[in-house]
């Protein structure tokens, strides 16, 4: 008799993707890259911090068009810094939400918290790794204001 093989899953894709990090600027290396990789994962909080509001609301009135609008802006956001699952995520959603099909009202936001805690976990030790004093430098409040 034969036996039956179940399905290869896919891997997960990483939560971030280093390699996408490290050549995203052409000609950019070391300490110069470093604090480019650390302004954008300011930038990126900030978006997140900015749209996650929406995702919330969006989900709580069940509104498709608020959503997608929301996931696309996260996409966008999260693909800048290679974090590859959550753009996944976002991307995996944002057309069923575009064609008025999205479901997972109550277990999106939760899910989207989660990978979001998880990416940038890892990006602060990658940044950490990379760059121990940018990572571990407090940034004075005229350096936060020029630096997004």
């Amino acid at each position: 008799t034969l036996h039956s093989v179940p399905p290869i899953k896919p891997a997960e894709p990483p939560l971030v993707d280093f390699m996408y990090l490290e050549t995203a600027i052409p000609g950019v290396t070391g300490p110069k890259l470093a604090a480019i990789q650390q302004r954008m994962h300011r930038a990126v909080t900030r978006d997140f911090e900015t749209i996650w509001p929406q995702i919330v609301e969006a989900c709580s009135r069940q509104d498709q068009g608020q959503l997608a609008g929301a996931l696309h802006a996260l996409k966008g956001c999260f693909s800048t810094v290679g974090w590859s699952r959550i753009t996944g995520r976002c991307a995996e959603e944002l057309p069923r939400a575009r064609a008025q099909q999205f479901s997972e009202w109550s277990t999106l936001p939760a899910e989207l918290q989660q990978l979001y805690a998880a990416s940038t976990a890892e990006m602060t030790r990658y940044l950490a790794a990379v760059d121990p004093v940018e990572s571990a430098a407090p940034m004075s409040k005229d350096q936060a204001e020029t630096n997004p």
